[in-house]
């Protein structure tokens, strides 16, 4: 890969004007592509999708991260879940040029941080709770 110029501008890297259909068909063919899904992994019922692949191939890592970043465009932090979230976040928060915010799950900082637990429905059931962490961030909780 050639230096992006002598002032490190790498605006070239990125189209100056995309529409947000374009940009989620772009992400969507790269994740149809390259996303490998296993069947009863960990356990019985769940399918697993592995984005190792996605995260691999420089293009479809960016049509992901622009995608994302154009889901919200006037966020000022992106959140990631662990662990691909984080990521996936970084890799949006760069494309949208701002900062990105790790959840973690407690226990995991040093630092004082605030818990809380999100809920949601999902199939099999159990795996509906994640209690995550929220580090003292720009008063951002």
């Amino acid at each position: 890969m050639t230096p992006a110029g002598p002032t490190g501008d790498s605006s070239h890297l990125i189209p100056s004007v995309s529409s947000p259909t374009a940009l989620l068909d772009a992400a969507g063919a790269s994740l149809d592509r390259l996303v490998r899904v296993q069947q009863d992994f960990p356990q019985p019922g769940v399918l697993f999708r592995d984005l190792t692949p996605v995260l691999a191939d420089a293009g479809a890592l960016r049509d992901v991260a622009r995608a994302l970043a154009a889901a919200a465009p006037d966020a000022t932090l992106i959140a990631g879940l662990e662990s691909r979230g984080f990521l996936l976040g970084a890799a949006a928060a760069m494309v949208a040029e701002i900062g990105v915010l790790a959840i973690r799950k407690p226990g995991k900082l040093p630092v004082p941080c605030s818990v809380r637990t999100t809920r949601w429905n999902t199939e099999p059931p159990g795996w509906n709770c994640i209690p995550t962490t929220y580090p003292a961030t720009r008063g951002c909780w």
